[in-house]
């Protein structure tokens, strides 16, 4: 029987927020299923996939990532779809169906017939510079410790025309499902909200969505890790399943961009995650 102590899975936000090697401090057997973008959807359905080819999971860590969780369901990364076994593929077009502005044919043609090209053709290469550029699904150096133009100034405030911005409903109903396959299945279960930078925090649009993702949590009595600030900003009550973390927002040697921890950063945010968690 194949079983993890710990299983984290999201998008980018963990690929470069988590430290593997500090996650590893704590139990070896740990691991990052990551795809760029990755949305509660796409999560349910990894999530959805690993219980079915019988991997056993002790507890389950998700990504709490706002601007994915506001769009419809989509599978940002090609390569997911191209891993994908068959009958998780045909869940994921299903998903993807839900989004009536995107051109499926198009789609279509890029999951189906070109996703996972270039990594045939240069495997031998592309395998040699992935087992250099990863441990364990998480970065060993992030890309974003090189930061545009030697970005030594703080980042901008965000600028926001209107308020018009909410969690898809699809993926409010993905949310769910991972809290219920969690509790079918008897894992422990997780949502993280990782470090942005002070600007993104400050952000009405972020708030609103956050606010809305920890009613969600609230309201189904399930364990959460949030920023400090995020729960000041958005006026939360103290809750039994909320955990809180404070982070340096706003130092740049933290930062890549706006919601991208660098490696420093990420070694800073593990070392507090494996304290309060």
């Amino acid at each position: 029987m194949r079983e993890v102590d710990e299983l984290y899975t999201g998008s980018s936000m963990f690929r470069n927020g988590l430290n593997l090697y500090g996650l590893e401090k704590r139990t070896d057997r740990v691991f990052l299923v990551q795809y760029g973008g990755s949305d509660p959807a796409m999560n349910s359905l990894i999530l959805e996939n690993l219980i079915e080819r019988g991997l056993v999971i002790k507890h389950f860590y998700v990504d709490m990532y706002a601007w994915a969780a506001a769009r419809d369901p989509w599978p940002s990364d090609a390569i997911l779809f191209f891993e994908a076994p068959f009958n998780m593929k045909l869940k994921i077009w299903d998903a993807m169906k839900q989004n009536k502005d995107a051109d499926l044919l198009l789609a279509a043609w890029e999951m189906f017939m070109q996703s996972g090209n270039d990594m045939f053709i240069f495997w031998p290469i592309y395998s040699r510079l992935a087992a250099r550029a990863y441990h364990k699904g998480g970065n060993l150096k992030s890309y974003y410790d090189v930061k545009p133009s030697g970005q030594k100034e703080a980042f901008p405030e965000i600028p926001e025309e209107n308020f018009d911005i909410e969690i898809n409903p699809a993926q409010r109903d993905a949310i769910i499902k991972i809290i219920n396959l969690c509790r079918e299945n008897n894992i422990n279960l997780t949502f993280i909200e990782t470090p942005k930078y002070l600007a993104t925090h400050n952000s009405r649009k972020y708030q609103i969505v956050m606010k809305e993702y920890l009613d969600i949590m609230n309201e189904h009595n399930t364990n959460c890790i949030m920023s400090s600030y995020t729960l000041q900003k958005i006026h939360a009550d103290k809750s039994d399943n909320v955990t809180s973390y404070d982070f340096e927002l706003d130092n740049l040697d933290y930062f890549g961009d706006y919601v991208h921890l660098t490696a420093a950063g990420s070694v800073a945010f593990t070392n507090i995650l494996t304290q309060i968690n």
